[in-house]
């Protein structure tokens, strides 16, 4: 009596046991796969709003206009960090430009 309710016990919940781990195991490969591709779709699309950037010579523009805030008025601004933080905004927005290209096509 025992064997055919082992049995029984395996085929009810072994099986059920088996299936659910597996499928978890699938899954969890599957979000780490998702995390991974996107931290590589991050660094690429970093890379790739450099070369925007670079192409359209914006840090060349941007130095020239620099240049001609007076002297004064740079040096506060430079106090205060706000080219870095412009530089910072402009860069994000690129990069979210060209992340929004790559969702679109996905």
């Amino acid at each position: 009596m025992d064997f055919f309710q082992a049995i029984y016990d395996w085929a009810t919940i072994d099986v059920y046991n088996i299936i659910v781990d597996t499928a978890e195991w699938v899954l969890l490969k599957l979000i780490w796969m998702r995390i991974k591709f996107m931290v590589w779709l991050y660094g690429f699309v970093w890379s790739a709003a450099s070369v925007i950037i670079a192409d359209l010579s914006m840090a060349v523009r941007l130095s020239t206009i620099i240049n001609a805030i007076p002297i004064e008025i740079r040096g506060i601004c430079e106090y205060f960090n706000v080219f870095t933080g412009l530089s910072w905004v402009f860069q994000s927005f690129i990069a979210k430009f060209s992340l929004n290209l790559f969702r679109k096509n996905s």
